[in-house]
């Protein structure tokens, strides 16, 4: 993307990809709640623990796509 700030965070009408995202999972009746993996050193993250009244859980990734998916 040829962007100093990952892809993730980068904006659409005022906010993150990310939040975007993770709003439209939110508000399906049949998701309970929401794990967003993160790099350890991924200081973008707002520190979100709840959305659309779901919980929001953080968890750091592993070396590998495959690491953090399991």
């Amino acid at each position: 993307m040829a962007s100093r700030v990952p892809k993730q965070y980068l904006t659409i009408a005022g906010r993150s990809v990310l939040l975007h995202t993770l709003t439209r999972l939110a508000r399906h009746p049949r998701i309970a709640g929401l794990m967003v993996v993160l790099a350890a050193d991924d200081a973008l993250w707002p520190g979100l623990s709840e959305l659309e009244g779901k919980s929001v859980r953080t968890a750091i990734g592993g070396a590998e796509r495959a690491d953090s998916v399991l």
